[in-house]
C-alpha cells in the first residue's frame, strides 16, 4: 500500500568532480531539490579521488494516487576553493520513472573548467528535460 504513495526525489547519484582532470579533494557537492513546495537538500564533501554520490530520495505523497501534475526541480552545485560551479540543473515533469535520467545521474563527470551548457534530454516522446551544467557523462 505505501509503494503506491511513493514518489522518488532522485534515484542514486555518483560521480567525480575535477580540475584539468585531476580528482578535487575537499569539495563541498550540494544537492537540492524542491517537488509540491518543500525543499530537500544533501551535501556531500570528497575525498582526494574527487568522487560524490548520494542515495535514492523518495518521500510519501498523494500526488501519486491521484496522478496529480509534479514538477521536481533539481540542482547540483560544487564548492571549492571559494568558487560556485553549477554542475546538474533540470526540472522533471512526468510521474514516471525516467531512466534515461537515472542512468546519467549514476555517471556524472564534473570537470570545474567546463563552460555551463544546456544538453537536451530526449530519449523518446515520454520524457524530455533540458539539463545545464557543467556536468557530462559517458555517451554510447
Amino acid at each position: 500500500m505505501f509503494d503506491l504513495l511513493k514518489f522518488q526525489i532522485h534515484p542514486d547519484i555518483k560521480g567525480i568532480a575535477t580540475m584539468n582532470g585531476v580528482p578535487v579533494d575537499g569539495a563541498k557537492i550540494t544537492i537540492n531539490s524542491s517537488f509540491r513546495g518543500k525543499e530537500y537538500a544533501a551535501t556531500y564533501t570528497t575525498g582526494s579521488d574527487g568522487r560524490f554520490s548520494f542515495s535514492e530520495k523518495t518521500v510519501f505523497s498523494l500526488a501519486t494516487v491521484f496522478l496529480m501534475q509534479s514538477n521536481i526541480f533539481q540542482s547540483i552545485t560544487i564548492q571549492y576553493n571559494h568558487v560556485k560551479y553549477l554542475a546538474w540543473s533540470t526540472s522533471k515533469h512526468e510521474q514516471g520513472d525516467d531512466p534515461n535520467l537515472t542512468k546519467l545521474l549514476t555517471s556524472l563527470n564534473c570537470e570545474l573548467t567546463n563552460p555551463e551548457t544546456d544538453h537536451i534530454n530526449q530519449p523518446d516522446s515520454i520524457h524530455m528535460n533540458i539539463i545545464s551544467g557543467i556536468a557530462s557523462w559517458p555517451t554510447q
